[in-house]
């Protein structure tokens, strides 16, 4: 399935614009440390061994069947199941640097990505998911952006996760949150 970043940039930028963050004009340089900092907290969550439990996620909402649609029952199962995880971390440096191009002074240089075109690995050792995210950081800086969204996208499938849903997820349980989530900026 492709995926359209321009789409979902534009979903991203409204979305924070609501909660407070382009209330003040950002500088490029705050806006990619932001989003570089998520990738320490992922290389953290990965080290700890905090990965997101997406059956333990679903099976807690067939629990909870009459309170599906209930935001508190979404809001207690994404803080025990997702956040803060190793795949909550990437989604938020994708959604970091889908804001910023959307509210940035730069565009991605394309519009269509295909997730699908990524194949699988052998599983990757500790090194191999820090040099991972050290070339994507290295891309941030360099402001090539596009390169490092679709290495996220090629180091999720070759984890086995789908950075999609947990942007998804993420998008979702953010609208939850308060201003500015609770920061100064």
């Amino acid at each position: 399935m492709v995926l359209d970043l321009t789409s979902l940039s534009g979903e991203i930028h409204e979305a924070a614009k609501a909660k407070g963050f382009w209330d003040k004009p950002k500088s490029a340089g705050l806006s990619l440390m932001l989003a570089i900092s998520e990738l320490g907290e992922a290389i953290e969550a990965h080290r700890e061994g905090r990965i997101a439990d997406l059956e333990e996620f679903e099976r807690r909402a067939s629990v909870y069947a009459k309170d599906t649609a209930d935001e508190d029952s979404f809001v207690f199962r994404f803080k025990e199941e997702i956040k803060d995880t190793f795949q909550d971390e990437i989604a938020d440096t994708v959604i970091r640097i889908l804001d910023f191009n959307k509210g940035g002074e730069f565009l991605l240089d394309y519009t269509k990505f295909d997730p699908a075109i990524h194949t699988s690995a052998e599983p990757l050792s500790a090194d191999e998911v820090g040099d991972a995210l050290f070339f994507i950081t290295k891309c941030i800086c360099a402001k090539a952006l596009a390169t490092a969204v679709d290495e996220m996208f090629g180091l999720s499938n070759r984890m086995g996760f789908d950075l999609r849903l947990h942007i998804e997820l993420k998008l979702k349980y953010n609208k939850t949150r308060a201003r500015l989530h609770g920061k100064k900026y």
